[in-house]
């Protein structure tokens, strides 16, 4: 895949409807709100027309300005004699020119219709059923979403951009292995995650960015998380491009669920235990979304030196530390852990001093961007084991210093920050903490579940007691070294 130097524009998507259509036409737009929202397509209809304009010729401007054309088809749009010699005739004209892609959509059911030239292309909804003999209008709606939005990446991939730009559209088909009475709460769930995480998380872009994320996982493995939860964990990762996994358990079995999950577009890296009652039995893991980022067969486990070993010892829990690209930007993430205190509170901070003075002389040996990712119980804001990162070099901003426990939003915790090689090479962009809890497991749910009266304790077991933290770096698409493209 080759990176543009420009930033990728939504495609734009056509309505051509009979006006006796126009509530069907309004209701496919809404739900089309989501593309919208992920910047993927953008809409027109003849309603946009301004007063004042042609409309035929507003109408024939934007058929051959449009990447995709949908097509409402009716008896009302069959008999349009507009519609037929000129939009549906331009239409055809255009996908011949390698123009524009039509989407034929049956509203209702029409006689010969698989007599007609559109009856060429994929018909939407799923299996050419008519949008009027759905019992359930809105699964209806959603699968013509969906089959617009496969189309829309299709016209990506073939532009060079292979990637999905928001969180993955997990549909019914995918959740076989849900329980059927579970598998309804379950799409309601993932819709309402991925709409939040589209609204607040930004879309990958060609032009540069890279989302990367922390999640500490609580002990996932050690306890048997239901594929339900697996599902809302895939559903939140499929956001981000590069995420660092705390508290793995030395039984991968959850993971490799939750990886199947995702699918093959995901490639990971696993640590072996830290042994030893501070190093838990837990595993570090780093997860990374192979269309846009690739590894560069670097890695390793953090093993000091004799002049910066903390009280004459290696970290509780050693850091994994592995190197990356993504586009022209090569990086490597270090994910940590860091000692949670026990008999000497301090320990921490010195972990995190230590941490910080070893990645300083790797990056700047190795001229490398490092991306910091981990749990480094800070407890507080202004942690002294937040300054020591920052007196070092690297760029934590205030803002993207977020509550990251689930239980107590005030509780500092989780991190990500950068150590910049190149300084004005990269920028930050937004960063957030997203709450899982506000739109699954939640509280109104609670009834739905086994045990209500502990469903606080319940969910965090579930999922986690930790939310994701996460940040947006930006940097050109074509500075700094070279700019090879990832294999697509």
């Amino acid at each position: 895949m080759t990176s543009p130097s420009v930033k990728r524009r939504p495609l734009r998507l056509f309505f051509c409807y009979a006006h006796e259509n126009a509530d069907v036409r309004a209701a496919l737009d809404r739900h089309l709100d989501i593309l919208e929202r992920e910047a993927l397509v953008t809409t027109w209809y003849d309603g946009a027309i301004t007063p004042g304009s042609r409309w035929s010729e507003a109408i024939e401007e934007s058929l051959r300005g449009a990447d995709i054309i949908v097509l409402l088809v009716s008896r009302a749009f069959l008999d349009s004699k507009y519609i037929a010699e000129v939009e549906m005739r331009l239409a055809l004209e255009l996908h011949r020119a390698k123009v524009s892609v039509p989407i034929p959509v049956l509203v209702e059911e029409v006689d010969c219709y698989a007599e007609l030239p559109l009856s060429a292309f994929e018909t939407l909804p799923h299996k050419a059923k008519p949008i009027s003999e759905w019992q359930d209008l809105v699964r209806a709606f959603d699968s013509v979403v969906a089959g617009i939005r496969r189309a829309a990446l299709r016209l990506l991939a073939e532009s060079g951009g292979a990637f999905d730009p928001g969180p993955h559209p997990f549909g019914e088909a995918e959740l076989v292995s849900v329980d059927h009475a579970d598998r309804g709460r379950t799409l309601a769930g993932l819709s309402r995650l991925r709409s939040a995480l589209v609204d607040e998380v930004p879309a990958r872009r060609l032009d540069g960015n890279l989302l990367v994320a922390n999640w500490c996982l609580n002990k996932l493995g050690r306890r048997a998380s239901s594929i339900e939860a697996l599902f809302y964990m895939a559903q939140v990762l499929s956001a981000f491009d590069v995420i660092s996994l705390q508290e793995i358990d030395r039984r991968l079995g959850a993971l490799r669920s939750l990886l199947d999950i995702l699918g093959p577009e995901w490639s990971y890296f696993i640590t072996d235990i830290t042994e030893g009652m501070p190093g838990n039995a837990e595993r570090f893991a780093i997860l990374y979304y192979a269309q846009r980022v690739a590894f560069e067969h670097v890695s390793g486990e953090v093993i000091l030196p004799d002049d910066l070993l903390i009280d004459g010892h290696q970290f509780a829990r050693k850091p994994l530390l592995a190197s990356f690209r993504a586009a022209a930007f090569h990086f490597r993430v270090c994910a940590a852990h860091i000692h949670y205190g026990g008999g000497d509170p301090k320990r921490g901070i010195r972990e995190c001093k230590v941490l910080a003075r070893f990645l300083k002389r790797v990056a700047k040996r190795d001229g490398e961007n490092i991306v910091l990712a981990g749990n480094f119980n800070l407890r507080r804001a202004d942690s002294p084991a937040l300054q020591a990162f920052r007196d070092e070099g690297f760029r934590i901003p205030p803002e993207i210093v977020h509550p990251s426990l689930a239980r107590n939003p005030s509780f500092y915790s989780d991190l990500v920050g950068l150590f910049a090689a190149c300084p004005g090479a990269v920028d930050f962009g937004a960063s957030g903490a997203f709450q899982p809890f506000a739109h699954v497991f939640r509280d109104a749910d609670a009834a739905t579940y086994p045990d209500p009266s502990h469903f606080g304790t319940w969910r965090c077991a579930e999922l986690s007691d930790h939310v994701p933290v996460w940040l947006e770096l930006t940097f050109p698409a074509t500075s700094g070294r070279d700019a090879a493209s990832l294999p697509s």
